[in-house]
């Protein structure tokens, strides 16, 4: 079942999300922090609380098994782009013993949904490099690259 979160959700989802931390702290250390647990839960607080924001759970026998986090940006036109209402993802994630279950189609359903209620252009998301999996995924739903964000490190 996919439904909007609640303030009763956030420990599942802050579990969720210490997991995704670890893959993003494990493979880019110079850049992602260690957890702090109080910190991540104020912010998902505050989230919870914007009203540009929402989050989605996927919730099996009691249990959050997959979460994304939501939110729209308005990019007003300019001299050389269009306005934009974007969907963004700002963090999703599926329990890695329910991936392979159609969980994460579903809830990318719940966000095209809510994208389309919203008038939203378009959905978009950042996906780091060394995340394979992520990206094959997000390739088989039928999202493309549309540009790419390099670093050099000086």
């Amino acid at each position: 079942m996919i439904k909007l979160a609640t303030k009763n959700d956030l420990e599942g989802v802050s579990k969720l999300r210490d997991y995704v931390h670890s893959i993003h702290a494990n493979n880019n250390p110079k850049l992602f922090k260690e957890i702090i647990s109080k910190e991540a839960n104020n912010y998902l607080n505050e989230i919870l609380e914007n009203p540009n924001f929402c989050i989605y759970v996927s919730i099996i026998d009691d249990k959050i098994v997959a979460y994304a986090i939501i939110c729209i940006r308005e990019k007003p036109e300019n001299p050389i782009m269009y306005k934009q209402k974007i969907c963004f993802i700002e963090d999703i994630c599926v329990d890695k013993n329910y991936q392979k279950q159609g969980i994460g189609k579903e809830l990318f359903k719940s966000i095209k949904d809510f994208a389309k209620d919203n008038e939203c252009n378009e959905i978009e998301l950042n996906v780091w490099e060394f995340n394979k999996n992520a990206i094959s995924f997000y390739e088989h739903l039928g999202f493309k690259t549309s540009r790419r964000i390099m670093g050099l490190e000086v």
